[in-house]
């Protein structure tokens, strides 16, 4: 079997019979896998009606569109081994001079191994650039606790803006307050938990 392009949904993912057994529900969020089952893991959830897209590990990534690589706004890394963080270095690639904000999520230790894949490529030119990409960077500890840091383009991509935040209560806080996206709903993947802001 060939590999299914990612942005196509898996037969059945579309459409889901509600409850009562009458009309079709449409659900918001559409997962399905980037590469084959033995493939490098990934997941890509399209959320419908925000335009946007999240991705659980950053495996390849050479099979996802760059439309729906330009919609991403959060990414989850559950470890750093090459096949669930090698894809980050494509990411970054398809991103790279778009005025665009990335939300990365990952273990402890997180927050370092971002910079080093940062490290790796000479930044002379990115300066220059009309847009400012930004990357924001959280390690989540255990007990509760994280490290986040940012890297913007514009100034090359160095570490900047280094805080402690907290997991209150399944939200990421920083000083005292909730650093919340924009999602309308909490859901949950894994150990990982968003919670919403209005």
């Amino acid at each position: 079997m060939g590999r299914a392009e990612p942005g196509r949904a898996a037969a059945g993912c579309r459409k889901v019979v509600s409850a009562s057994g009458g009309t079709p529900l449409n659900p918001l969020l559409h997962p399905q896998l980037v590469n084959p089952p033995f493939g490098d893991p990934g997941v890509l959830v399209d959320v419908r009606f925000e335009r946007r897209c999240l991705l659980l590990d950053l495996g390849d990534l050479s099979t996802v569109p760059p439309r729906l690589l330009l919609r991403t706004t959060h990414a989850f890394v559950s470890h750093a081994h090459m096949d669930h963080f090698a894809g980050f270095d494509h990411l970054l690639r398809v991103c790279l001079g778009r005025d665009k904000a990335l939300h990365l999520f990952g273990p402890p230790g997180f927050v370092d191994r971002v910079a080093g894949k940062f490290a790796a490529y000479c930044w002379n030119l990115a300066p220059g650039y009309a847009a400012d990409f930004v990357v924001t960077a959280t390690a989540v500890e255990e007990g509760g606790s994280g490290v986040t840091a940012e890297f913007h383009s514009r100034r090359s991509f160095a570490r900047e803006a280094e805080r402690t935040v907290q997991v209150d209560g399944g939200r990421l806080c920083a000083a005292g307050r909730t650093t919340r996206s924009s999602w309308r709903r909490g859901w949950t993947v894994g150990r990982w938990r968003c919670r919403s802001a209005g």
